[in-house]
């Protein structure tokens, strides 16, 4: 009887963990036709372009900025020793032609922890210096990450740049309308199907009508 009850668990657990696998499979799968979809859709002379012109500082920044290790310093002494070079992208990105944003996007969309780790980085800065243009870059940082992950991570993000903004008296609905017109329409590589973040540009488009 015992050694029944055994094998019985036995397969059960067997099979729950066939189809944790299975599962973990289909997602993997998905995501590598929506990156597939995306790289498709990619201009590839933008995307080689860009990639000689960006590729080195990217590599750097990621390299630079480790998120399990803590940033030591005042924000904006802190940006500058890991971001200021991701700076200069960000602008780029809000004077960009649409073909070559979606470019960026493709040539950032391996570079999820260095996105979300300029992002913070921002917040801290726009609290501390109030400028506007902090707020502005940290939306396009937010465009640019296009919720690589897990829309939890994106909506976060988001939520604590708007709060720093609030904070400052800053009305950012206008930004993030802005933010929007720049961003993807298509379902993010962090699946947006059942989500709230269907999309970048839908969900920027739906934060401009609400406050949280």
């Amino acid at each position: 009887m015992t050694d029944s009850i055994f094998l019985l668990l036995a397969a059960v657990l067997g099979g729950i963990l066939f189809l944790i696998l299975l599962f973990a499979g289909y997602v993997a799968l998905r995501i590598k036709a929506a990156r597939m979809k995306k790289r498709l859709a990619v201009n590839t002379s933008s995307l080689r372009a860009l990639r000689s012109k960006y590729g080195r500082v990217i590599s750097e920044a990621s390299k630079r900025y480790q998120p399990e290790r803590a940033m030591p310093g005042a924000p904006v002494e802190r940006h500058a020793k890991f971001f200021s070079e991701m700076d200069a992208i960000v602008d780029d990105y809000l004077r960009m032609t649409e073909t070559e944003r979606r470019a960026l996007r493709y040539l950032l969309s391996h570079h999820d922890p260095v996105l979300r780790g300029y992002q913070y980085s921002v917040r801290s800065v726009l609290a501390t210096t109030k400028e506007r243009a902090w707020l502005q870059r940290g939306l396009a940082a937010t465009s640019l990450e296009d919720c690589q992950s897990d829309f939890r991570d994106s909506i976060e993000a988001l939520n604590g740049l708007l709060s720093a903004a609030e904070r400052l008296g800053i009305d950012w609905r206008d930004d993030v309308a802005m933010a929007a017109r720049l961003s993807d329409d298509t379902e993010p590589l962090g699946g947006g199907k059942g989500t709230p973040w269907k999309s970048t540009k839908a969900y920027l488009e739906g934060r401009t009508q609400r406050v949280s």
